[in-house]
């Protein structure tokens, strides 16, 4: 949804002027698997152990294009926002307000004609990395329009799933914002 692009050999041309460039170290070169050590909403953490992003592997790959975690975390993260949606926050269109009459959510895979105003009161995630890297998940960037099954016109999907092999993928929309660098002889990204 924002752009991207793929150098090969040296760093990115392209990064911001005066942008900090942070690196994340590989925990084994295969897949570029580094470690995610938590997801944050609204300045809160899920609560989901490292451990559990890490069980099989945390993988750098823009060839997927979701986020995809394990069920625990997909399941935290929902919880998250749903505890957000009952103290009175906002009531998020497609989780806890403007609902499908057989109650599919868009945590449930389901698509949702949203506007911008109720695509932009969703809450940006924060995915945190070794290193102290932080990864901003706006939701301009997980809430696709037309993406996978949303066929009808103005749909959206949520672009974070939980496929149920245990691996967490920081997938293309995860990364589309950042001018990524796989540096595989220092064993980093």
């Amino acid at each position: 949804p924002n752009g991207g692009a793929l150098r090969l050999g040296g760093a990115a041309p392209w990064a911001a002027p005066g942008a900090t460039t942070r690196y994340t170290p590989l925990r084994r070169e295969r897949f570029y698997d580094v470690s995610v050590r938590d997801v944050h909403v609204h300045g809160a953490s899920i609560g989901v152990p490292a451990d559990v992003y890490t069980k099989v592997a945390s993988i750098v790959d823009s060839a997927t294009p979701t986020f995809s975690v394990p069920r625990a975390v997909h399941d935290a993260l929902r919880a998250a926002l749903l505890r957000n949606c009952s103290a009175g926050g906002t009531k998020l269109a497609g989780l806890c307000a403007k609902v499908h009459a057989d109650g599919k959510t868009l945590f449930d895979g389901a698509c949702y004609a949203l506007s911008a105003a109720e695509r932009a009161a969703w809450p940006t995630v924060r995915i945190e990395l070794a290193n102290d890297v932080l990864l901003e998940y706006a939701p301009d960037d997980y809430l696709i329009e037309g993406f996978f099954t949303c066929r009808a016109p103005h749909t959206v999907a949520l672009a974070i799933d939980a496929p149920g092999d245990g691996f967490t993928v920081l997938g293309g929309t995860t990364l589309a914002r950042y001018a990524v660098t796989y540096d595989r002889a220092n064993a980093r990204v």
